[in-house]
C-alpha cells in the first residue's frame, strides 16, 4: 500500500496549498468510476524538469520598496522559502529597460561608445540586483537567465530604444561585447547567470523598449558574434535561449535558426511565451525533430482589471502549465513577481497583474489565486523530476511526474463549477483510488513508496 499526501485549492473556500486526507479512497479491485479514469504510466518517462519561477523586473523591485521590511521579507520568502513559500528555482531578468521600468535606460547610453567606457549597471544597483540577492539567501540553487528588450539606442536602425527597429550591422560586435559584458558585471556583484536569450519578442514592434530580429539575423549574431565573445570569457556553458515570443510560429522559426546553429557546440534552449494561444501541437513538432532541446516557458501574464482574484486567471496558469509539460516542456517562468495596486510602475501604460500584488497604501500582500495554482507544481516537483506518461478520459487535465526518491507527484485540475469524483491508478500495480475533486480546484497528490 501505498502512502498519498493530498493538497489542494478550491475556489469559495478557504483550502489554499491545504493538506486534506478526506478526499481520496482507496481499494484494491474496483476499477470502476462514473466520470474520469487516469492512469499514470512509470515506466514512460520523458523530460526532466528544470524549474519554476517568475522575473525579477524593476517593477518588482519598486513594488517591493513600497511596503515595510517586515512585508518585504514575507515576499520573497512566499515566492523562495521551500517551506513557507512555493520553492520558485528558475528565474528571469532583464537587459536594461522592459516595459515594466519606471523610465527607458541602457547600461551605456553614451553614443558611439564601442569600447564601452561608460558600461554601468547602476540603474539596477538599487533594485534589481538586492532583490535577487534577497531571492538567493533562501533559494541557493536559483537558475537566472537574462534576456534584453532593446539595445542602447545609438546601436540601432531607428536610434531609439522603443519602437523596434534593428541592432545595426556594424554594432553588432559591440553589442556582442556589451552583453558578455552584462554577464560579468552581475557576476561581480554575486550573481552568477544560467542562461541568456538576445532578445524579447524578436518580431514585435512595441511601444515600449524592442527590437527585430529575423530568424537568419538571430542565428547569425549568436553564431557569429556571441559565441566568439562567450569563448573569450570562457562561458561557453552559459545556456543560450532561442526565440523568447509565441509559439504559433515557434516550430519554424526554430527549424529556420537550427539550420544555422545545429552544428555549434554551445547549449542551446527554446523559451517560448502563451499569448497566442495553446500551440500545444507546435511544441510536440519541434522535440520530434529536435529531441537535445529543451523547452521553457519563460513569460505569462493578464491584463490587469479591478477584480484582481478572479479564479480563471489561475486555471489559465494551470491550463498552460500542464499543456507545457505533458508536451515536452522542461521549465515554467511567469513574468513579474510582484507589482503595485495598480499593476505597475509601468512605462507604457501597459499595467498587469502578477501572482503577488503589493498594495502600498494599506502595506498589504494580496496573494491572487493564481499564486496557489502555480505553488501545486512549483512547491512538489523538484528539479530533475520526469514527467511520466498519463493516459485520461474525460473533461479533467492532469499532468505526472516521478521525483529522484520513487515519489510520484500527480497534479489534477477541475474547472467546472460541479463537484467530480475519478478513478485512477498507476499501471502494472493493484491499487485503485478514488479521488473526490471539489468544484473550480487542483489537487496536488504525493504518492510515496509502498510501506
Amino acid at each position: 500500500m501505498k502512502k498519498i499526501q493530498c493538497v489542494v485549492t478550491a475556489k469559495d473556500t478557504g483550502y489554499r496549498l491545504s493538506y486534506l486526507d478526506n478526499i481520496i479512497d482507496q481499494s484494491e479491485n474496483d476499477k470502476n468510476s462514473n466520470n474520469v479514469n487516469l492512469i499514470i504510466n512509470p515506466k514512460e518517462k520523458k523530460q526532466k524538469v528544470i524549474g519554476f519561477g517568475g522575473a525579477f523586473t524593476e517593477a518588482s523591485a519598486v513594488a517591493l520598496a513600497g511596503v515595510d521590511n517586515s512585508l518585504k521579507s514575507q515576499a520573497i520568502k512566499a515566492y523562495f522559502d521551500p517551506k513557507e513559500g512555493i520553492a520558485y528555482n528558475l528565474c528571469r531578468t532583464p537587459i536594461g529597460a522592459s516595459d515594466f521600468s519606471q523610465h527607458i535606460y541602457s547600461y551605456d547610453d553614451t553614443e558611439n561608445d564601442i569600447e564601452l567606457i561608460d558600461f554601468s549597471v547602476r540603474d539596477d544597483s538599487d533594485t534589481i540586483i538586492p532583490m535577487i540577492h534577497r531571492a538567493m539567501q533562501l533559494q541557493n540553487n536559483l537558475f537566472i537567465y537574462a534576456t534584453p528588450w532593446s539595445p542602447p539606442a545609438w546601436m540601432k536602425t531607428n536610434r531609439m530604444m522603443t519602437n523596434g527597429g534593428k541592432l545595426r550591422e556594424e554594432f553588432r560586435s559591440v553589442y556582442a561585447k556589451y552583453l558578455v559584458r552584462f554577464i560579468d558585471e552581475y557576476k561581480k556583484n554575486g550573481i552568477d547567470l544560467w542562461g541568456l536569450s538576445i532578445q524579447n519578442e524578436p518580431v514585435e514592434i512595441q511601444e515600449w523598449p524592442s527590437c527585430c530580429y529575423s530568424a537568419k539575423e538571430e542565428a547569425d549574431f549568436i553564431k557569429n558574434y556571441l559565441i566568439p565573445e562567450l569563448e573569450k570569457y570562457k562561458r561557453r556553458d552559459l545556456k543560450i535561449l532561442l526565440w523568447d515570443c509565441n509559439k504559433d510560429i515557434l516550430y519554424n522559426r526554430i527549424q529556420e535558426e537550427m539550420s544555422i546553429l545545429q552544428d555549434n557546440k554551445s547549449i542551446f534552449s527554446v523559451a517560448f511565451h502563451w499569448y497566442s494561444g495553446d500551440y500545444f501541437e507546435e511544441l510536440d513538432a519541434l522535440h520530434e525533430e529536435y529531441p537535445k532541446l529543451e523547452l521553457i516557458s519563460t513569460e505569462s501574464c493578464v491584463p490587469f482589471c479591478l477584480d484582481i482574484k478572479k479564479w480563471d486567471v489561475a486555471e489559465k496558469y494551470a491550463h498552460e502549465i500542464i499543456g507545457d509539460f505533458n508536451h515536452w516542456t522542461n521549465g515554467y517562468i511567469d513574468w513579474n513577481l510582484f507589482l503595485d495596486e495598480k499593476g505597475g510602475p509601468n512605462l507604457a501604460n501597459n499595467y498587469c497583474l502578477s501572482p503577488i500584488i503589493l498594495d502600498r497604501d494599506h502595506n498589504e500582500l494580496i496573494y491572487l489565486p493564481a499564486y496557489f495554482y502555480i505553488g501545486h507544481f512549483s512547491k512538489f516537483i523538484e528539479r530533475d523530476a520526469v514527467v511520466l506518461g498519463r493516459r485520461i478520459v474525460g473533461d479533467i487535465e492532469s499532468c505526472a511526474f516521478i521525483q529522484s526518491n520513487g515519489e510520484i507527484v500527480v497534479v489534477i485540475m477541475n474547472k467546472y463549477q460541479c463537484e467530480n469524483v475519478i478513478s485512477f491508478h498507476i499501471d502494472g500495480e493493484k491499487e485503485f483510488y478514488k479521488i473526490r475533486l471539489l468544484p473550480h480546484s487542483i489537487v496536488t497528490l504525493l504518492i510515496n513508496k509502498e510501506f
